[in-house]
């Protein structure tokens, strides 16, 4: 089993059964799925925006609350992140307009980086 870290489109795609959504979960399957601070963030800003009520606001956290999150604690720990994952030839490439798979698969940040 791989750690994967997941893009906040693909999480959101897979929470909203997008059309993309089975590619994905079929992608994602037998790994730990980490997410990045950032995407819990921005599926709960999203959700506020959208007005989302108290049910399907729950059901967001209950989903959530299903992967790890990868803190970084600084931006030296995420410029060694970029270091790491350049190394492991899983670069973190800028955003394209592609069906996501992209941004799928990166290595997540082993839990002994630190700052």
């Amino acid at each position: 089993m791989r750690r994967l870290l997941a893009d906040t489109d693909v999480v959101s795609y897979i929470f909203k059964w997008h059309p993309s959504a089975p590619r994905f979960v079929e992608l994602l399957a037998d790994n730990e799925v980490v997410l990045s601070f950032v995407t819990p963030a921005e599926m709960r800003l999203g959700a506020l925006k959208a007005h989302w009520g108290f049910r399907k606001r729950n059901l967001l956290e209950r989903y959530l609350s299903r992967f790890a999150v990868c803190c970084l604690t600084s931006s030296t720990t995420a410029s060694k992140l970029r270091v790491i994952l350049a190394l492991a030839q899983h670069p973190i490439q800028p955003h394209r307009q592609t069906t996501g798979d992209s941004h799928l698969g990166y290595p997540a940040c082993p839990a002994k980086l630190q700052a």
